[in-house]
């Protein structure tokens, strides 16, 4: 059981499901970064930032560019409702490539 995780950094894993996150409400820094991990579903970080003690003010996430922005640096349309409410919740969200390039907009 790892319900007291306060850091945990899993970049470039080929991670694509991100569900057994929703329930790591002590998290402060979660590092998804790099285009290995192939995540579609953000569900589960909305969902830890709103669960009372989650995700919030002054923590961050690293997340992977290849599924989060378009070319243009932007956030894709599929999750900017997530991407809002992680940000309206204080969240420090960065964008990283798997050679280590880093964006935060």
């Amino acid at each position: 059981e790892l319900f007291g995780l306060i850091y945990l950094e899993l970049g470039d894993n080929q991670i694509t499901n991100i569900e057994p996150l929703s329930g790591l409400v002590l998290l402060e820094y979660l590092d998804l970064f790099g285009d290995g991990n192939e995540i579609i579903a953000w569900e589960p970080l909305v969902a830890n930032a709103i669960a009372g003690g989650g995700l919030g003010n002054g923590d961050i996430i690293v997340l992977p560019v290849g599924t989060t922005l378009d070319v243009d640096n932007n956030v894709l349309p599929y999750w900017k409702a997530h991407y809002d409410a992680l940000i309206a919740n204080g969240v420090t969200i960065v964008f990283a490539d798997s050679e280590g390039s880093q964006l935060t907009l």
